[in-house]
């Protein structure tokens, strides 16, 4: 790769903006490069950033991790466009961070990762993975095998939110749920019960259900 294709390489990778005010007083105000992320709507579930600077990353964890920070968010660059864009961020995230050596350089790469740990994002790279996950977030009893019947019903229900993604595995797709999925989910569920029920399956009766484990 030559120097221009370095530079574009550059350039596409998304930028995360964190900007932490006090009144008019501005405490922080930090970009960083995002390797990774996954955006749903105007929300992020997932994101990384990597700084070279020790005090961007801590400044930007701690932004994630103290409730009494009142931060603004916004990213652009890569899939997500090339103006910023303000983005929201979950109440409760797992924060990861580490401090990586590059070879043939005297600093240190600092790499912060940050999961949204609501429950709401499932990353699957098949129907079967999907369902199981789907399976094991909602409540209405369920068998495993009715996922090869209901996946597609379930895809075009609006249960599922596809959200946009940066730097994950691509076999990976990723969705976010609806904020009534657990009514959507149960309809499905109740909707197809039904029809077996009418074609006088007598299999939904006589087996025992596994609840979402």
């Amino acid at each position: 790769m030559n120097e221009t294709e370095d530079e574009s390489a550059a350039v596409a990778l998304p930028k995360l903006h964190c900007l932490v005010q006090r009144g008019d007083t501005i405490r922080a105000d930090l970009v960083a490069t995002m390797p990774a992320a996954i955006l749903a709507g105007d929300q992020l579930y997932y994101f990384e950033v990597a700084a070279t600077a020790d005090s961007t990353a801590h400044a930007i964890a701690g932004a994630l991790s103290e409730s009494r920070v009142d931060a603004q968010w916004q990213i652009c660059g890569g899939p997500f466009g090339s103006d910023w864009k303000v983005v929201r961020l979950g109440v409760h995230f797992t924060i990861r961070d580490t401090r990586l050596e590059v070879a043939r350089w005297k600093g240190r790469l600092h790499h912060v990762a940050a999961l949204d740990t609501a429950g709401d994002l499932i990353l699957a790279d098949n129907d079967s993975t999907l369902w199981s996950k789907l399976r094991a977030r909602m409540t209405c009893p369920t068998l495993e095998r009715w996922g090869v019947a209901l996946v597609p019903r379930i895809r075009q229900s609006g249960l599922l939110i596809p959200a946009n993604s940066h730097g994950i595995d691509p076999a990976l797709k990723a969705f976010v749920l609806a904020p009534d999925a657990s009514e959507r989910f149960d309809g499905i569920i109740g909707n197809y019960v039904r029809e077996i029920g009418s074609r006088k399956q007598n299999g939904f009766g006589a087996t025992r259900l596994k609840g979402a484990a």
